[in-house]
């Protein structure tokens, strides 16, 4: 059985604020920490040395998991960490491939992955265990049965708050596509909240931090709160366990007019403000980290409520080393086939 001493461990999407919040969380436990991100400017790279970089393709290029299998064979990463959604499903359909090799995946199955990643199944899966808005696929044509003054058009697949309209349906603009890759659902007036769940290798919910998101940001929460709201932490529970997750995931839900929560989304996945969540008492990419190990430790976690306000931090390098990240090929373009997805 490993040791934190002696794990090697890969986290994926190094260039936003999930993959440096897991960073974080893992900085002071011993293990070897690897950076990965597509962009060589990405400010996580930065955090390590140079023999620590890895440059990867795009989550959802073709091949993407096999040249990220041979970057950890020829690296000895023990562990990968994905926090970027289109790198989910492409590294658990060949998770017998990693393990094979001696690398485990952060990660659920790929079944699940696919019944969350897609809003509209999520929906049609979750709607009988945990209230949700009305939604239906978008065809341009009132698909609701009732008559919201205000509706939300998003994409089926999607993240980041990228594509969304809020507002009356007469206005939804034309350029949204009508081929049913977008879903519309009714408009949640009241406060949002992001519920980072914690389970295990069984889908045992071990806790539950809720977090209101005061101020948001291109999809990210710039300010917000954990709170102990007892519903909050029940909803989101059941709507990780029930679509068989695993380790670390975000429910996202909004209060209706009523002030009920209802669901918005299941991200599974850690998220962009799970620095509060570590900062609140949880410091779930260690809990996760170690149940994927089956070291003990694991356990069930309480947590106290704070604040977290995100400011901008400047990271300050050398020419030299920037310039070490320029000479490594450019791994986004090259062929699945290339040798070219190594540490820089």
């Amino acid at each position: 059985m490993l040791s934190l001493k002696n794990v090697r461990v890969l986290i994926t999407g190094m260039g936003g604020a999930a993959g440096i919040g897991v960073y974080r969380g893992l900085l002071e436990t011993g293990v070897t920490l690897f950076c990965g991100d597509m962009d060589p400017l990405a400010a996580g790279l930065y955090f390590v040395e140079p023999e620590y970089r890895c440059l990867l393709p795009r989550g959802d290029a073709p091949g993407y998991a096999e040249a990220l299998l041979r970057m950890c064979r020829s690296t000895g990463i023990d562990i990968v960490i994905p926090t970027v959604d289109a790198e989910l499903i492409p590294l658990a359909s060949q998770k017998d491939d990693f393990l094979s090799a001696g690398v485990r995946l952060m990660t659920s199955e790929a079944q699940a992955l696919r019944g969350v990643l897609d809003k509209w199944k999520l929906v049609r899966h979750l709607h009988s265990n945990v209230p949700c808005p009305e939604t239906a696929v978008f065809y341009g044509r009132g698909e609701l049965a009732q008559d919201h003054q205000r509706v939300v058009v998003k994409p089926r697949c999607g993240s980041g708050g990228r594509d969304i309209f809020a507002g009356p349906y007469a206005d939804v603009p034309h350029t949204i596509p009508k081929d049913g890759s977008f879903i519309v659902q009714e408009y949640l007036p009241g406060e949002e909240f992001s519920v980072d769940v914690l389970l295990d290798r069984d889908s045992k919910v071990l806790s539950a931090v809720p977090r209101e998101r005061l101020k948001v940001d291109s999809g990210i929460a710039v300010t917000c709160r954990s709170v102990k709201d007892p519903e909050l932490i029940e909803l989101a529970s059941r709507a990780a366990q029930v679509s068989g997750l695993r380790y670390a995931v975000n429910v996202q839900m909004r209060r209706d007019g009523m002030g009920r929560p209802k669901l918005l989304e299941v991200n599974p996945r850690f998220p962009g403000s799970i620095a509060l969540t570590i900062a609140s008492g949880v410091n779930m990419p260690l809990l996760a980290l170690r149940g994927l190990l089956n070291l003990d430790g694991c356990k069930s976690v309480e947590f106290q409520e704070r604040i977290l306000i995100r400011y901008l931090e400047e990271r300050v390098v050398s020419h030299e080393d920037f310039q070490k990240m320029h000479r490594v090929p450019n791994a986004t373009l090259a062929k699945p086939s290339d040798e070219t997805f190594a540490p820089a």
